[in-house]
């Protein structure tokens, strides 16, 4: 009988425990409400404390960061779903003086309540830093140098836009002609206290729609959006009603309807603020439709400032090493037309390159081009067939690849570098034993591809971009294997998918959902992009059209759930499923049909991985649930997960967040032993009591980030020795000193 009584007490708790739980539910609701509409509340202030910093920084040439927007959505996503809820509260207690009857009604509120209660206060802990609300923007285009004879095309431009004559200023010239540089310059003139007006710079695209320009123009300004056009018309025509703005549209493909957007007739308020819009466009007819009242019209460089600025892009002393080089490269710039962008661009292709022959081949290639009386959208070809010699030169296949793939982002897009690095990565243009290793190669390919003018950016910004035309033309390289859907939607989207279609891109377009069809029985698809949308329900892919699929990104979008149906496809290699709805909750064990998969992003999900799945997927190098409470108050399956990660044969990584775990928790895992590294993410503020080893800060900057020479942590006092320091120091291979922060103890 002694041994039976702590079996039969052990084995009712085991049972009572989980059944009190939620018998709890029916008994809390009201108390569980009334905590989330509190807590709601401070988020909902919280939130409008974090947009509004971004509407100042905006008006000092800032823009928010992506964790920024990517808390503000989350936050408002979780403002809806807790109103609806305490409606649905509030309608069932309307009945019999408070006390509703229907219990199992009462349950499932109360339940929920509990969980989004969980959510929100996590939420409140990840609210972005004030250094990581907003981040300088700096225009990425300014890096084309041009000489001094643009600078009446910058005057006149000026003049025009400050002048009281003229409200819509056109920008007309070729593709590569320096149309966007000029109208980058406009908006660096145009700051206070010498201009007192809204900036609104949008870059346009090809196919670029009334409702895009009107959703570009909310998210710059950070107006809210109230969901039908005509709703959004009208929320920007008040705001720009009231103040004086220049709203710059670059790259104007076609005529778009001012009014429809939103943008107010400035004839309506004479002289009462300066509003005016200028565009850039190759096209006469554009300027026509949308009634420009002037228009500059940039020239081609004459000889006189196409050779300086062939000479120092090509260096001087490379031309003049032979007689010969010089010869080709006089007929080189003359064939260039005097665009500056291709100016530029073969100019960096040729750089240091002394082998004459090779000059002669790039000018045969030029010849082949030609430029002589050709209709407007023949130059376009022209200028592919320049830009063409820079890309042609790059050093392997492998580089060409990864230049061709920055197309797949929309035209204008700062793509974040390790977004990039990480779509190269799944693609297999990087293929290396440890994943510092391949971040450094990528960040390396960007590099090379920024110096020879492929990409622009600074060295210190996280992001990167294309020139339009280097975009237009990295497209026309592979316009026959393809899809790049741009345009902005709000419903379905059909696509259609030949056998020779390779990649598809449908990035930001605002659908909700895709449709795909084929009249081929199966296509060559190997890489799907649909992220950034506003995909809320499960997708379909349909096996016969995406049997050989091996990326597929679907992060930023608004799923609830891993759609069961991608684990249909075998031969994925990488999926990113990132930044969806918070709560993704436990992962279908189909997962680990996928043995090929990689690479397996996650970041800012709360999910669990069922027994057993991760160590089906033989294959997986990186899992990374950073960004977000991975397994939040689950240690027990973090554990687990951590211990089948360790079985897997070419694992590599594992990036986590911690949240609320304990202070045991945190120092088991951090000296948990195993071969895999991790990056870790901590709540802020950290907890002033987390007992975190020496290990910790170690594994803290894995990811390969500019670390400083000096780095002060503050840790607990009596969790480090003078020995940890010793062993563990050589891991920052620049740092040159460590400061330990004491934490005092916070009073009982």
């Amino acid at each position: 009988m002694e041994f039976v009584n702590p079996v039969v007490s052990c084995v009712a708790n085991a049972v009572a425990i989980p059944i009190m739980k939620h018998v709890k539910y029916a008994f809390t609701a009201d108390g569980n409400t009334k905590a989330l509409e509190s807590v709601t509340a401070d988020l909902r202030a919280r939130k409008n404390d974090v947009k509004k910093k971004i509407r100042d920084a905006e008006q000092e040439n800032g823009v928010a960061t992506e964790q920024a927007q990517h808390w503000v959505t989350q936050v408002e996503n979780i403002e809806k779903e807790a109103e609806e809820l305490q409606q649905k509260y509030r309608q069932l207690c309307r009945c019999l003086c408070n006390i509703c009857p229907n219990v199992w009604s009462v349950y499932k509120i109360s339940k929920i309540a509990a969980n989004k209660l969980a959510e929100t206060r996590s939420l409140q802990q990840r609210e972005p830093t004030p250094d990581r609300i907003t981040r300088v923007q700096r225009p990425l285009h300014h890096v084309m140098p041009t000489p001094s004879s643009k600078s009446p095309y910058l005057e006149s431009a000026l003049r025009y836009v400050k002048g009281a004559e003229h409200n819509i200023i056109g920008i007309l010239g070729m593709g590569g002609v320096g149309k966007t540089h000029l109208v980058m310059q406009i908006h660096e003139q145009l700051k206070p206290p010498e201009f007192d007006a809204e900036v609104i710079y949008i870059p346009c695209s090809m196919q670029c729609s009334d409702e895009e320009i009107q959703n570009k123009i909310i998210e710059n300004r950070g107006i809210s959006k109230n969901g039908s056009m005509e709703q959004n018309k009208r929320t920007i025509c008040k705001f720009l009603s009231e103040t004086s703005f220049v709203l710059i549209l670059d790259n104007l493909w076609s005529c778009v309807n001012l009014h429809n957007i939103g943008i107010p007739n400035p004839e309506n308020t004479p002289g009462k603020h300066k509003q005016k819009v200028v565009l850039t466009t190759r096209s006469r007819r554009v300027c026509g439709e949308m009634r420009v009242e002037k228009t500059i019209e940039v020239d081609p460089l004459k000889m006189d400032d196409a050779w300086p600025l062939f000479e120092k892009m090509a260096e001087k002393e490379t031309i003049n090493s032979h007689p010969l080089i010089q010869k080709y490269a006089v007929d080189i710039v003359e064939k260039l037309g005097g665009l500056p962008l291709a100016i530029i661009a073969v100019g960096k292709a040729m750089y240091s390159n002394k082998d004459p022959s090779e000059w002669e081949h790039a000018l045969e290639r030029l010849k082949k081009a030609g430029l002589k009386d050709v209709e407007s959208q023949c130059k376009d070809q022209f200028v592919f067939h320049t830009l063409k010699i820079s890309y042609d030169n790059l050093r392997d296949e492998t580089l060409k690849n990864c230049f061709l793939h920055c197309s797949l982002w929309p035209h204008g897009f700062e793509i974040p570098k390790d977004e990039l690095v990480e779509l190269w990565m799944g693609l297999g243009l990087i293929d290396e034993p440890d994943l510092q290793t391949a971040y450094n190669v990528g960040f390396s390919y960007i590099g090379e591809l920024k110096r020879v003018f492929l990409l622009q950016g600074d060295d210190d910004e996280k992001f990167i971009k294309m020139h339009d035309v280097m975009h237009d033309m990295a497209l026309w390289i592979k316009k026959d294997k393809w899809i790049v859907q741009v345009g902005t939607n709000t419903g379905s989207v059909k696509i259609g998918i030949s056998n020779g279609t390779e990649g598809l891109s449908a990035m930001k377009t605002g659908a909700t959902d895709f449709s795909f069809s084929s009249q081929d029985s199966s296509t060559k698809t190997i890489t799907l992009l649909l992220n950034r949308n506003h995909l809320n329900t499960s997708i379909t892919l349909p096996l016969q059209l995406f049997s050989l699929l091996t990326v597929l990104d679907l992060s930023h979008n608004k799923l609830n759930a891993l759609p069961v149906a991608i684990c249909t496809l075998v031969h994925l290699q990488f999926l990113n499923l990132s930044h969806n709805r918070f709560n993704f909750g436990l992962l279908p064990t189909e997962l680990g049909d996928l043995t090929e998969l990689k690479y397996l992003l996650l970041r800012g999900l709360s999910c669990v991985f069922p027994k057993g799945v991760l160590l089906k997927l033989k294959a997986l190098r990186v899992l990374d649930c950073s960004h977000s409470p991975f397994m939040d108050g689950n240690h027990e399956k973090l554990f687990s997960t951590l211990g089948e990660v360790q079985c897997l044969p070419s694992f590599q990584a594992l990036g986590i967040g911690f949240w609320s775990m304990h202070d045991d928790d945190i120092s088991e895992f951090c000296n948990n032993p195993t071969s895999a590294p991790y990056w870790i993410q901590y709540p802020h503020p950290r907890p002033a009591k987390a007992q975190l080893c020496i290990k910790a800060i170690t594994v803290l900057f894995y990811r390969p980030i500019k670390v400083k020479k000096t780095l002060s942590v503050n840790l607990p006092h009596d969790t480090l020795t003078n020995q940890s320091l010793i062993n563990h120091k050589c891991t920052f291979d620049c740092l040159q000193e460590l400061q330990i922060k004491p934490i005092r103890k916070q009073a009982a």
